[in-house]
């Protein structure tokens, strides 16, 4: 009997409206002789193509009307699914006619929505229909998001075709909800009614996530009261040297000492430290090179997020903290000295946690950042100051003609010493020019490129480096500035850098000082300048006798105290009435006029003075002398023979009187 158009028509969109949708839609009844219905007109093909084109979306779930055909305008926030960026997926078609039989919408709904992408596989190979082979067809999408299976059976058992649509593969991670199992009955006509397509689409959805990395961020070590804040990063896509960057403002560690990555989604990606807080250093292992570890990865198979984490420490960069420990006002900078004098330098410096090479946690998995491979330190004498090296022993410096008596001794963060040997653990350098030694250099890295074994126990510790250097004649007196020595710590742990342009340097200049004083002699009434008084310097009842000894046989002669005053250096006022004294270290002195400027009496006391800073430039001291003829009876000659004659008198008269007295 020949059906008609209306019935035609019914059964077209009985097929078309509900064999193509999601479980919820799915049609009351599975039972196939409603396609045998119309199976009987010759038009109906015995296999179909399906296509399925994988959508993705963000935010709430979209409605889609599967019809079986291309949609060709998908929903607002619809796009095709990009495996590229959210990873693989894997689509299986399952042959489940026979599980179907005699089981309503509900029933199929219920058993379907209840299973887990872990436990498709299981109920796959227990309930596929195998009358046409293994009933199990299995396909990845492909740029495009598309997954085809070509040549599915539209009848099974004298039944029409029933298959499932699992999504049995997606990444983690990236996908935040897979899509729902789908259902289909073969053959499906196309929606006039008036044929059959060859290819069936159907467009399955996934809500799709980007990733997020948190990286934290510690000082010296990992510890709840270490996070520290103020450090910038930025964030590559691709190869550690060549990727490109992702972020436009730099990301910065806040107070908890995190940093959040966001938009993150397949692909390699490496962070990269761009500045580090204050007093710490950026690793030779978080640069932009090849050398960079805080490096993740997020394959097709995506990944757990909760695994997106990287602890990650600064270390603090190497100080060095120079000192004078001699002189009238040690470890500070306003120690004096004489010409001549030696003047103890030490420098201590701080040892880097990682100058061996420090850690990080990335991802669960410790790993170890790159060692320092400069380091070392170099100290050059300014203008004033001599030192020798190995060129010249002398008697306060104990020359050993390798060291030039400099010693460096360690000390391990718990205080402990740490023998350090030349040769072993350090290298010693004279610095020559013109063949005179202007300084040194002491270098800790040795052979292998890195410290020794010796130096990496002093990790968090320190080295102190201690040397001696002698004030000479060129020493500038009352010097703003002071007398300048200046020190480099240089350093660099990155090994990939140019040495000459990339290494760190911890520099400074520590100051030293000689001091003096000018006088001018003067007529107390004129004030004319007075040539030819003679003067000796006193300090703690010695007196100066020149620079006349070199007692360390230096070749610098040494300021010479005595303690007879005829031995001591005579000051002589010029002809403008000047004097001076210099080349001293700051403290209280005094002056003796031993000689007086011809017709003028003698000063019969000391003229005390200090010495200090600012007493020898741009300051004159006035010393007066009074003329002889000058001076009042009080203090004359004629002033001595009449008190001596008025005694004389009187002690006359006393005996006269006595006398009479008697008689």
């Amino acid at each position: 009997m020949k059906k008609s158009k209306n019935y035609k028509k019914l059964m077209v969109t009985l097929a078309t409206t509900t064999m193509l949708l999601p479980l919820t839609t799915v049609p009351t009844l599975f039972v196939g002789n409603a396609t045998i219905a119309y199976a009987e007109e010759s038009t109906a093909p015995t296999v179909q193509n399906l296509t399925i084109q994988k959508v993705m979306y963000t935010g709430a779930k979209p409605d889609i009307n599967n019809t079986g055909e291309i949609i060709s305008s998908l929903p607002t926030g619809v796009t095709k699914y990009q495996p590229q960026k959210y990873g693989d997926v894997e689509f299986t078609v399952v042959n489940i006619t026979e599980f179907v039989q005699g089981k309503t919408k509900g029933e199929v709904q219920t058993i379907l929505n209840n299973l887990t992408q872990e436990n498709y596989s299981e109920w796959i190979n227990t309930n596929r229909t195998t009358v046409h082979g293994s009933g199990i067809a299995k396909a990845l999408v492909n740029s495009e998001g598309t997954a085809v299976v070509n040549g599915l059976k539209t009848a099974s058992g004298g039944h029409n075709s029933v298959f499932a649509v699992f999504e049995t593969k997606s990444s983690k991670g990236l996908i935040g909800q897979i899509a729902q199992p789908m259902v289909i009955t073969l053959p499906i006509q196309n929606t006039a009614g008036d044929g059959f397509n060859s290819n069936v689409y159907v467009y399955p959805k996934n809500e799709v996530k980007d990733l997020e990395l948190e990286l934290v961020k510690y000082s010296e070590k990992i510890a709840a009261g270490n996070k520290l804040a103020g450090a910038e990063f930025d964030v590559y896509r691709g190869t550690p040297g060549s990727g490109t960057k992702m972020n436009t403002a730099p990301l910065i560690s806040n107070a908890n000492g995190s940093v959040k990555v966001t938009g993150l989604t397949i692909g390699d990606y490496y962070l990269v430290e761009t500045k580090a807080p204050a007093e710490h250093a950026i690793s030779g292992s978080a640069l932009n090179n090849t050398n960079n570890k805080l490096t993740f990865s997020i394959g097709a198979n995506g990944v757990d997020e909760s695994t997106l984490h990287i602890d990650y420490i600064n270390y603090k960069k190497p100080k060095s903290e120079k000192l004078v420990e001699n002189g009238t006002a040690p470890q500070t900078n306003e120690s004096s000295f004489n010409i001549g004098d030696a003047v103890e330098y030490s420098n201590t410096i701080n040892v880097p946690t990682d100058i061996n090479g420090g850690s990080l946690m990335n991802i669960g998995s410790e790993k170890t950042t790159l060692p320092y491979h400069i380091f070392n330190y170099t100290d050059k004498p300014g203008k004033g100051l001599t030192y020798y090296g190995t060129k010249k022993p002398t008697n306060k410096v104990t020359n050993t003609g390798t060291n030039a008596g400099i010693t460096v001794a360690g000390k391990d963060k718990d205080d402990k010493a740490v023998t350090l040997a030349l040769g072993t653990d350090y290298t010693y350098k004279d610095i020559e020019e013109n063949g005179k030694v202007t300084g040194f250099t002491i270098d800790f890295i040795m052979t292998n490129g890195k410290v020794s074994d010796n130096v990496a126990k002093l990790a968090g510790g320190s080295i102190r480096i201690d040397y001696t250097m002698i004030l000479n004649e060129e020493a500038e007196v009352g010097s703003a500035t002071g007398l300048l020595n200046h020190y480099d710590l240089a350093w660099n742990n990155d090994p990939t850098s140019n040495a000459d342009t990339d290494t760190k340097h911890e520099e400074g200049e520590v100051p030293v000082h000689t001091g003096g004083a000018k006088f001018e002699k003067e007529d107390s009434s004129t004030r004319t300048k007075l040539a030819g008084a003679e003067f000796v310097l006193i300090k703690e009842g010695k007196y100066f006798a020149g620079f006349t000894e070199d007692t360390d046989q230096d070749g610098i002669k040494e300021a010479k105290w005595v303690t007879a005053i005829a031995d001591a250096q005579k000051l002589t006022s010029g002809s403008d009435g000047s004097f001076e004294v210099a080349g001293l270290e700051y403290g209280t002195y005094s002056l003796k006029e031993v000689k007086a400027p011809s017709g003028y009496a003698l000063l019969t006391t000391t003229k005390d003075f200090t010495i200090s800073k600012d007493t020898y430039v741009g300051t004159v001291a006035t010393i007066t002398n009074t003329k002889q003829s000058e001076l009042p009876i009080t203090g004359s000659t004629q002033l001595i023979i009449a008190v001596v004659g008025g005694v004389l008198m009187v002690t006359v008269a006393g005996i006269y009187f006595k006398k009479r007295q008697e008689a």
